[in-house]
């Protein structure tokens, strides 16, 4: 999967989560986890899981 793939793929996961959020921050969100090698391992589904489960924009 190459990365452009990849990180539509986690930003639509993104955007079942949170629908208002316009689709350019959330792929600016999977540009920046692509970056990372722990992540890229995974794919977009199971990334943005997980990702989700830390809370990144939990209050």
């Amino acid at each position: 999967m190459d990365a452009q793939e990849w990180q539509r793929g986690f930003a639509a996961r993104l955007q079942n989560q949170w629908p208002t959020i316009p689709i350019d921050e959330l792929l600016d969100a999977a540009g920046d986890l692509w970056c990372d090698e722990h992540w890229r391992a995974m794919s977009p589904e199971e990334a943005a899981v997980r990702w989700l489960k830390l809370g990144v924009l939990a209050d």
